[in-house]
């Protein structure tokens, strides 16, 4: 009869093979900065970026625009490594103004945002819109 550390020693060996690679790709993507996913060994950050703030239009709209308050506050949450690399040209803060007729008032500000950063908040939500007086 053989001895059970023996029974089944291909699987065996198989499976530790499989467990020292997983460890290493582990290892090795937590030593690689901004790889590793929030939460994993560290919580995710959070981090304020002050950006101006957009007005998207129509392109066959010349107007200029006035916006008040002219930058708004984004508050984003994400890998502490991604957010120290990330700047505030980085973040585009906009308002959509699509009708002309309408394009005067209090507009919700959205924003554009790179890759594996999640948005938090915006302070203030909204900004006020109108025509830029000409002169």
């Amino acid at each position: 009869m053989r001895h059970p550390v023996f029974n089944h020693f291909g699987l065996k060996i198989i499976s530790l093979g499989l467990a020292v690679l997983i460890w290493l790709v582990i290892k090795m993507s937590l030593e690689r900065p901004g790889t590793s996913p929030p939460g994993l060994l560290r919580g995710p950050a959070t981090q304020e970026y002050h950006c101006p703030v957009l007005v998207l239009h129509s392109a066959t709209n010349a107007q200029i625009f006035q916006v008040q308050p002219p930058e708004v506050t984004v508050r984003l949450s994400g890998d502490p490594v991604v957010l120290r690399r990330l700047r505030a040209d980085d973040i585009q803060a906009y308002v959509k103004v699509l009708d002309l007729a309408q394009a005067q008032g209090r507009f919700f500000v959205d924003a554009h945002l790179p890759r594996d950063v999640r948005l938090e908040d915006i302070q203030p939500s909204q900004v006020s819109v109108s025509p830029a007086n000409a002169k």
